[in-house]
């Protein structure tokens, strides 16, 4: 697996026994994932529309 998958996972879906991470943090990472993000949600409205 893609450590940007792998990255993904664990922020969808946090492994229960270490602690969700700060606020602050949390931030931190959608900013750096934004950009992907947005791109995604694009293609996906894309395709809902056609």
């Amino acid at each position: 697996m893609a450590p940007k998958n792998s990255l993904r996972a664990r922020l969808l879906h946090p492994p229960t026994t270490q602690p969700l991470p700060s606020p602050i943090q949390f931030t931190g990472s959608c900013k750096a994932m934004g950009k992907e993000q947005a791109g995604a949600a694009a293609q996906e409205k894309k395709h809902m529309a056609a």
